[in-house]
């Protein structure tokens, strides 16, 4: 019986709840539409309704408006293409006229009610479905402030969902967000439009919640009546902004990266004169509802896409600014615009995870038009020159392993298409921003929009990479791609890392031909890029232009990268190769490589994989060693030498005003159109005559740079004949090292597998002191041996092999050089704190990864730590500890004490206070100390 009494009184108890949870709500829900409307917040210097004003409610009208509409007989569509909006408009303190004719409506529907005391309802489609309220409030003082409601959804995205209000007791309220605007704005002299139309710019913004799109907090930044952002807009003269600051107000995660402050200024060197989109409701003209991209109309329909556009619907940059606060009416979403334009002509802006004056991240980002009527023609919006900077001062706690200034640059120009992007060049290294500039009400540590370019290009950086887009790339952002800097990259610019990046030489190949958002494009190409670096430490960015290829490259570049053509995913892909063997200012070697094939790592969606451009298969190859040229295809060998080849026709700097872009132009002029093709490399050598020294019918192998010349393996067919200074009458066929020196000599030398002679020293270590093992490798060989890794393989006592240690040298003919390596490595492993018998062995290792060479095992006997003080051993052992490694164990030492102090300091009570006097010397010697 008990058995069953107790589930049903269980049963009655929930249905009492939730009658009672329901009817509670339901309470509640009367008792807020009657309510008040909640008071805005204090301390956070927000301006107060005036009290005295009356916020009567009359009788709204509603009525629909067509936004945008195309006949059916325009678009090729079944019907006419209408993009409805209802309108709500609800006076306050006096009624509406009621003699409102439709097109009144239509036309003039903004006139109807005011912008200091009434509400509009803005309903995209159907009049239940309302996303934004807009508001006026008078102020104390002959002020307005506007209020816009929206309601987010679960994305954490401004106007997905309904907003919802009520009327109750004559007045107007609404309910969303407890009944807190998401947005309010104060206009300076209380006016939003002066008598000639003109808009007021001189703005003050508060914002409660995220700013959307982009990366900031949803899910922590909601609106609770607490102001998040403030927004500064000031203006010189009315109609035109020129400047605006973005700064948070509170900060729910201090912790994480994203931006804190904003900042942009118009340039008026670079501004073409300011242009928004045609106000949506004039009266107020900072909102608009408009239907998004209209790349996503493009989609759909062309002919649509294309009336659209004439008829101002959607955002097109290239044309007007968006306004500031523009409703989406394709996503239903609301978006915070810039002010002052954004990504176009003129445009100077920052974009920092620190508060200033130290800022960082997107710090500064620069659009230059360098047109001559760029002041006066509203139509030049497009950008000849873009300069983007990724800054990590050392006091940003945001940025990836950083314990020095970090400056990270992307500087991208076009030349004659103003809406392709053709040159980019990358720089990283640690310059740190110095001048103080004013960006409205703020003051911060930057560079000057003027000087910007100047301040990149005059500098000298560690390592620089070079990219050309050979057909173009569109977008507003510059060129991706090939970073200078990248994780892969910082142990090598840190100088922990010997080794240059890898990917600088092999880079992933990426799919398709445009702009990519992929985390690998730091790292990759695409078909049609090219790709240089300089790892040549501390260069100024400078380029040269070819006459072999007729194209720009970097001058110093070590090596690069141009991919020609790729197929399926795990197809064709082929490549040139650029080669500097010399190490000199110039390219001197190109070969036409067919990468081998690759799949992607077990458990790797191919997807997110690309194969990387390791060395193939050459198919054509063509060197140029000071007047000789070097071709080797299917066809055969040519050695020619030629009397007019120099490796640069001229010399240039990337331009950085408008002097410099238009002479950069100037000079590339002449050759536009008669670019070398990247697969016909005997083409290259055909523009210029001279005298055959060589000629086979068999392709050579390898090709290096020596001292005096250079010398290439070629294997020699019966028949073989050589002509002039290199003739060489009745040689045997086989294999030979042709040796071609700058004099003008040349001689045969049968060629023989390569065979470095390695060898490790004897050496005295002691257990935890760094000492050094040095490696000594002889090259008996007659030819040069280049990339060649020199590798230390530690063996334990135990038979263990410990860390392997290398260092990539190039090897001359007859070369004997010795490599020093560190031992143990700076960092604390357990086997460097073994005593006892070591062996260590040499290797000589080739770039295809095939062992030249290897060295007997060498026993090197660690002794133990000779007996000593403590502090002597912690020293030692120090001397092994990487900088992060010692920053934890100190850390942990330091936390240790103060928990000891604290312990002590609660059993004795505080410190007894000091005077005065001793109080400021104890401080004195502390400021002395930091």
């Amino acid at each position: 019986m008990r058995s069953q009494i107790l589930p049903a009184v269980l049963l009655a108890v929930t249905v009492f709840l939730l009658v009672y949870g329901v009817d509670l709500m339901n309470e509640r829900r009367r008792a807020a539409e009657q309510a008040p409307p909640p008071p805005l917040p204090t301390g956070t210097d927000v301006p107060q309704p005036d009290p005295t004003h009356s916020l009567e409610v009359y009788n709204p009208v509603t009525f629909m408006i067509e936004r945008f509409l195309v006949p059916a007989s325009e678009t090729g569509l079944e019907e006419d293409f209408v993009s409805p909006v209802w309108i709500t408009i609800i006076p306050r303190g006096r009624p509406l006229a009621t003699d409102l004719t439709p097109l009144d409506l239509r036309e003039r529907w903004w006139e109807i009610g005011n912008t200091t005391t009434d509400v509009y309802l803005f309903a995209p489609g159907t009049p239940e479905n309302v996303r934004l309220i807009l508001e006026f409030v008078p102020l104390v003082g002959d002020q307005t402030e506007a209020r816009i409601y929206v309601s987010a959804g679960e994305t954490g995205l401004f106007g997905t969902r309904t907003v919802e209000y009520s009327f109750a007791g004559h007045r107007f309220r609404v309910l969303s967000n407890r009944g807190f605007p998401y947005i309010r704005v104060y206009p300076k002299d209380g006016w939003w439009v002066n008598q000639q139309g003109q808009t007021n710019y001189n703005l003050r913004v508060l914002i409660d919640g995220a700013l959307p799109p982009g990366g900031y907090p949803y899910e922590k930044q909601l609106v609770d009546g607490t102001v998040d952002w403030e927004v500064r807009v000031g203006s010189i003269e009315p109609g035109s902004p020129s400047w605006q600051t973005t700064l948070i107000q509170y900060d729910p995660s201090p912790t994480r990266a994203y931006a804190r402050f904003g900042a942009s200024t118009r340039m008026p060197e670079s501004s073409p004169p300011f242009r928004v989109s045609d106000p949506f409701m004039p009266s107020f003209p900072y909102l608009d509802l408009s239907l998004g991209s209209l790349e996503i109309q493009k989609k759909s329909s062309e002919r649509l896409y294309k009336r659209l556009r004439e008829l101002g619907a959607g955002i097109n940059l290239w044309e007007k600014n968006p306004s500031p606060f523009y409703y989406d009416m394709a996503w239903q979403q609301l978006q915070l615009k810039g002010f002052v334009g954004i990504q176009t002509a003129g445009s100077y802006y920052y974009n920092s995870y620190l508060l200033p004056p130290i800022i960082s991240f997107e710090s500064p980002y620069a659009f230059y038009n360098f047109a001559p009527d760029v002041r006066t023609n509203p139509d030049r919006r497009q950008v000849h020159l873009l300069v983007r900077a990724e800054y990590a001062p050392l006091e940003d706690s945001f940025a990836h392993q950083t314990h020095k200034d970090r400056s990270n640059l992307r500087y991208a120009w076009k030349t004659e298409e103003e809406d392709l992007w053709r040159y980019n060049i990358k720089m990283a290294g640690s310059y740190r921003y110095t001048e103080e500039i004013q960006i409205g009400n703020i003051s911060l540590i930057g560079v000057p929009p003027s000087t910007y370019p100047q301040w990149v290009i005059s500098k000298r950086w560690p390592v620089i990479t070079f990219i050309e887009s050979v057909n173009g790339t569109s977008g507003s952002e510059g060129i991706y791609y090939y970073d200078a800097q990248t994780p892969q990259s910082l142990p090598w610019l840190d100088g922990y890392q010997d080794e240059v990046p890898l990917y600088f030489e092999v880079p992933d190949l990426e799919p398709g031909t445009g702009l990519s958002t992929t985390s690998r494009s730091n790292v990759s190409l695409v078909v049609d890029y090219r790709g240089e670096y300089s790892a040549s430490y501390f260069r100024k960015p400078e380029l040269y232009f070819s006459p072999l290829d007729q194209r720009l490259h970097l001058l110093h570049a070590d090596g690069g990268l141009w991919y020609v053509a790729g197929g399926e995913k795990l197809g064709d892909h082929r490549i040139l190769r650029m080669h500097n063997l010399r190490k000199d200012a110039y390219i001197d070697g190109w070969t036409l490589e067919y990468v081998p094939a690759q799949s992607p790592p077990e458990g790797v969606d191919i997807e997110e994989w690309s194969p990387r451009a390791w060395p193939g298969e050459i198919e054509q190859a063509l060197y140029a060693f000071d007047n000789y040229l070097l071709y080797s295809g299917a066809e055969g060998t040519e050695l020619r030498q030629v009397s007019d080849y120099e490796p640069a026709r001229f010399t240039i700097t990337p331009p950085t005003d408008a002097a410099t872009w238009n002479e950069f132009r100037q000079r590339l002029r002449p050759f536009r159109g008669r670019e070398s093709d990247p697969t016909a490399l005997r083409e290259w050598m055909d523009q210029f005559d001279g005298t055959t020294l060589i000629s086979s019918t068999a392709p050579l192998s390898t090709v290096q740079a020596t001292k005096t010349g250079f010398h290439f393996e070629l294997a020699l067919p019966p028949g073989f004949r050589s002509y002039g200074a290199c003739q060489q009458p009745g040689v045997e066929p086989g294999t030979y090292l042709v040796f071609v020196d700058d004099a003008g000599g040349c001689r045969f030398e049968p060629a023989a597998i390569p065979s470095p002679q390695v060898s490790v020293l004897p050496a005295t270590l002691t257990r935890l002191e760094p000492g050094f093992i040095y490696v000594r490798v002889v090259n008996e060989h007659s030819g040069d041996l280049i990339g060649v890794r020199v590798v230390l393989q530690p063996i334990t006592p135990g038979g263990k092999e410990s860390r392997t240690l290398y260092h990539t040298v190039d090897l001359q003919a007859d070369d004997d050089i010795t490599v020093g390596f560190q031992w143990p490595p700076p960092a604390i492993e357990v086997e460097a704190l073994e005593a006892g018998p070591w062996s260590f062995i040499g290797r000589a290792v080739n770039r295809q990864g095939l062992i030249l060479s290897s060295s007997e095992p060498v026993e090197i006997m660690v002794t133990p730590i000779p007996a000593g003080n403590p502090i002597d051993i912690i020293r030692r052992s120090l001397a092994l500890m990487t900088p992060v490694l010692m920053v934890l164990v100190i850390g942990a030492g330091t936390s240790l004490m103060a928990f000891a102090f604290w312990q002590q300091w609660s059993a004795t009570g505080p410190e007894p206070a000091l005077p005065d006097a001793a109080r400021f010397d104890r401080d004195g010697d502390q400021n002395n100390a930091n």
